[in-house]
């Protein structure tokens, strides 16, 4: 195969949001389901980078805010501002009752009465809906219980979280019946309140990957978000949310715990809630809102063809070229080059063109906008030891390769195809963006359906977010053209992934075009509409 990217982490998004419009309708959200984890008590420089590395890893993989604020101190203001709308008078933390009791709805309540479900998963809770502190379950942190108007509905979906092996939170992971809002408190340990920053990392890192493996998050439906409930040295807190699709997106614009409130009332479909009628879209702010139908996936590239305007058709917006000024100036508005900087020679163990050649190269492109990324290499990983190669320091090359992109040419992103799933985890540390090309059809055989699923579990396994399906449309020895619906299944198989992008892998567009109907899946897919259906 010869000669694929994430949204690089600047702050576009944050200034491009007009504010919200009190009262208006809410936005249709490509996430029908939202998650809210709660920490406790750091600001937002005390967190990141170093002080939960995991935490970080996925606001950047993911979307973050620089400026999230709370509104107020101590804890409780904060989780009813996020779940009531208002921090009402921001009491003290007390234990629900007389004087500390508060009118309704809640969010909770706001979505039980547009008729979708709700759940708050509370680590270390005795009795679902417990009005009383005790051990490390802090009822300050349970905001639902607040709301008495709401008791009977808070007595059946305010429960105990169990652990990621057993208990309410992971059988609705594993079943796909993630509410449509849910709020999951980590204990006093684990919330960073009592315990360490580490240990409240610790427990993200073994919950995390558990959301991400179930059906809710694999069909595009969840969305994560991580948010602190007040600072302590400043007022800015870490904010997170994580969703299929979204990729190294920030935002500087300054927001806080009301903007939540919006985007969960959002989700639900209902009314801002109180105080976040003037709050912010942050569906759009983070690139989560839709127009209609389906999205179409947010790169599409194909292969061996540089000329952009016999890929328009087909809604393709990368394109595959040389580090050519010419060909890339000749690009249609509407698409951006994938700049091919490879190969990598395995008889040398070094790449073809120096790092002075490449400086020079990129050099000339930096910060041309028509540029959204480089192709380091194709399937690098042939080089190791493990497959058959004598190249052990492949990975390592790459990483410097795509290290040296960055900084020539800030904003772009860089491609690695990977054909092994053993060695996704290593070259997704690598590089940008990973492309996973499993080609299913061979030549005289019916193709191998568990081949995809296969590179699917690897790439969660390997706890890999930003990747590129690449489909098979091409015909060698080996392997054969797929029929139009065989494809269309290739394709309904990556579409249960959170793929960011994909690479439609062909010797050429006169080869592919004497299959019409591949074409015509591709098109669809490519525009967000439906694939015709596989049988």
């Amino acid at each position: 195969m010869t000669p694929g990217p994430h949204r690089a982490g600047g702050g576009r998004a944050g200034q491009a949001s007009a504010p919200s419009i009190p009262g208006s309708r809410p936005l249709r959200l490509g996430a029908s389901k939202i998650l809210v984890i709660m920490e406790e008590n750091h600001s937002i420089g005390q967190v990141f980078p170093s002080g939960m590395p995991y935490l970080w890893r996925l606001a950047r993989r993911y979307a973050r805010a620089t400026a999230w604020r709370d509104v107020g101190h101590p804890s409780l203001p904060n989780y009813l501002a996020i779940f009531g709308g208002s921090a009402f008078g921001e009491p003290q933390d007390c234990l629900p009752g007389p004087g500390c009791i508060f009118r309704g709805p809640s969010v909770f309540g706001q979505t039980l009465r547009n008729g979708k479900a709700v759940r708050a998963y509370e680590e270390s809770m005795p009795v679902k809906c417990d009005h009383v502190s005790s051990g490390n379950y802090d009822v300050n942190h349970n905001p639902w219980a607040y709301f008495p108007s709401e008791r009977r509905t808070c007595l059946a979906g305010d429960l105990p979280a169990g652990t990621v092996a057993a208990g309410p939170l992971a059988t609705d992971v594993r079943r796909g019946t993630l509410p449509a809002v849910g709020l999951l408190t980590p204990n006093l340990v684990h919330d960073a309140h009592n315990g360490t920053l580490a240990q409240a990392d610790r427990w993200l890192r073994s919950w995390v990957p558990v959301l991400m493996s179930g059906p809710d998050w694999r069909a595009g439906r969840l969305a994560i978000v991580v948010v602190f409930d007040e600072g302590v040295s400043t007022e800015r807190v870490p904010f997170v949310i994580m969703a299929p699709g979204l990729s190294g997106v920030v935002t500087g614009r300054a927001l806080d715990h009301y903007d939540l409130t919006r985007l969960i009332d959002e989700v639900a479909g209902v009314r801002p809630l109180r105080q976040a009628a003037r709050a912010s879209h942050v569906a759009r702010l983070f690139g989560l809102s839709r127009r209609s139908g389906h999205d179409p996936l947010r790169y599409r590239y194909l292969t061996n063809v540089p000329h952009g305007i016999r890929t328009l058709p087909y809604g393709y917006n990368l394109v595959d070229v040389g580090p050519y000024r010419s060909v890339i100036d000749a690009l249609p508005a509407r698409q951006r080059a994938l700049v091919w900087i490879g190969g990598y020679s395995t008889a040398r163990c070094a790449f073809d063109r120096s790092d002075a050649n490449i400086r020079h190269v990129i050099g000339n492109l930096a910060g041309d906008r028509k540029v959204a990324g480089f192709y380091i290499d194709d399937e690098a990983d042939d080089a190791l030891p493990d497959v058959g190669g004598h190249c052990p320091d492949v990975v390592a090359q790459v990483a410097a390769r795509s290290r040296l992109v960055r900084r020539l040419a800030p904003g772009t992103f860089s491609y690695e195809v990977v054909t092994e799933p053993a060695h996704f985890a290593e070259f997704a540390r690598a590089t940008d963006v990973l492309g996973a090309d499993p080609y299913p059809c061979l030549r005289g055989r019916p193709c191998d359906w568990s081949m995809i699923p296969r590179y699917l579990a690897a790439l969660r396994a390997a706890h890999v977010t930003r990747y590129w399906g690449v489909l098979q449309a091409f015909a060698t020895r080996r392997w054969r053209y797929p029929t139009r619906r065989e494809l269309a299944r290739m394709v309904a198989q990556w579409q249960r992934s959170d793929w960011q992008g994909e690479q439609t892998f062909t010797w050429s567009l006169a080869g592919l075009s004497r299959h019409p109907g591949l074409l015509t899946v591709l098109g669809a897919v490519n525009r967000g509409r439906a694939a015709p259906p596989p049988r």
